[in-house]
Order: C-alpha cells, then structure tokens, then sequence
C-alpha cells in the first residue's frame, strides 16, 4: 500500500511538472506584440551586405537598397552572413509604452543597434557571443529596451555578422510582458538543466 502511495505520489508531481512546463510554453508565446494588435505598427526590412564593407553611414545613404519584408521573413542562409535589418515601429496608443525587442538568436556573433536621432543614426548597444564583455543575460537574451511616448515613432536599424546561422526572429514586448518572458525561459530552461 504505501509503495502504491509513493508511486502515485511520484506520478502527480511528474504530470504537475510537466503541466507548468507546458503552460509556460503557452505563456511565453502569448506575450510579444503582434501584427493583429492595433496599438503598435511594426514594420521590417532588410539588407544583405555580401561584401561586409559597409559601415553605418553607408547603410544610412542607402535605405532604398533595404527590401520591405513581414516581420520574421527575410530569407537567410547558414555561413559567414552580413545583414542590416531595419525596423520602423510607431506607438499608436495616447501613452508612453516601454518596450523591449527580443534578437532570439544568441548564436550570431556580432549584432549592433543603432537608433535614428536627429537625423544621424546613433549607436546604442553591441550585443553577440562574440562580445565577451556583454553579461551573460545579454548573450543568452539578446535584446533592446526603449520607451516610446504616445503616438511616437522610432527607426532601428540592427547590423549582424555571423559566421553561423544568420536567421534573425525578432520579438517586440511591453516591458513588463519580457519580464514575465524571461521568467517563463528561465523555468523552461531549469527544468531542462533540472531534468
């Protein structure tokens, strides 16, 4: 009888387990913005350097060149890779929005943001696993964070140099929806390590 007990008690913590793993999957897709969400404009496009000679104030001469895409769809191909992507995204709400962009691909070695500021683009973060001073949030998740007040838009133009595989995905959060993202990876990722 208590080997009955224990056995089933084994059992339930198994299906819990695997329970809040599942819903954590579930949670964690729910939570970027999307094109179906009326609050925001998020638009993509993007540039392959096959040279890797172009800097930013090339680039920048050179936006025409960019190809308009939907979001996550630009082609790419494994080995050494130089894309520019650039992203337009508008507040449409009447309040300020913090916002995050997931780059949900740690494996790419460099990739650099610059943001669009009285009409010169600026520099504000390097990111990639080839950086050793990035922390290791940082190259695990790589990602953007800034605030948007109402019915404002920004222009990010985001450079990538990979030797690997180049594919891009990128997610916009509220804040405190990639918070709660992070949370969820984070738990997913235990149980793995757990496991």
């Amino acid at each position: 009888m208590a080997k009955k007990i224990i056995a089933f008690a084994v059992v339930a913590t198994v299906l819990l387990f695997l329970i809040n793993i599942i819903e954590s999957f579930d949670r964690a897709n729910r939570l970027p913005l999307n094109s179906t969400d009326l609050s925001i404009r998020i638009e993509q496009s993007y540039f392959l350097d096959q040279e890797a000679k172009l800097g930013i104030a090339e680039v920048s001469q050179s936006l025409g060149k960019f190809i308009k895409v939907p979001l996550n769809t630009a082609p790419t191909a494994f080995g050494p890779q130089n894309y520019w992507y650039k992203l337009d995204i508008s507040n449409l709400t009447y309040k300020q929005r913090p916002l995050s962009i997931l780059f949900d691909n740690p494996m790419v070695d460099y990739l650099d943001v610059y943001v669009l500021a009285n009409d010169s683009y600026i520099h504000v973060k390097a990111l990639g696993d080839k950086r050793i001073e990035n922390t290791r949030e940082e190259i695990a998740l790589p990602s953007f964070e800034f605030e948007l007040a109402e019915l404002e838009d920004i222009e990010i133009l985001i450079k990538t140099r990979t030797d690997g595989a180049a594919n891009l995905p990128m997610s916009v959060f509220q804040m405190e929806d990639y918070v709660e993202y992070k949370t969820a990876i984070y738990l997913i990722w235990g149980a793995f390590i757990g496991v």
